[in-house]
């Protein structure tokens, strides 16, 4: 069984409005990128909520294919 105390600790920083600590930075793309990228979340049916989204989901599998390249 798990220390209960954990659970406690956690529901209390959930009630108290706690985030964890995200840390965020600016990139660069060109104004006809950002324009497709915001066409194609508009019109997407993926469920993307926003350009950023699309991003971090496109760097992350761009991220995987490579880590997958190198085994």
């Amino acid at each position: 069984m798990r220390d209960k105390s954990i659970y406690k600790l956690f529901a209390y920083l959930c009630v108290r409005g706690w985030k964890m600590r995200v840390r965020y930075v600016n990139i660069f793309i060109t104004e006809e990128l950002a324009n497709k990228i915001d066409e194609y979340v508009q019109k997407s049916k993926e469920g993307y909520r926003s350009r950023a989204e699309f991003i971090s989901e496109a760097v992350r599998l761009r991220l995987g294919i490579a880590k997958l390249k190198k085994r």
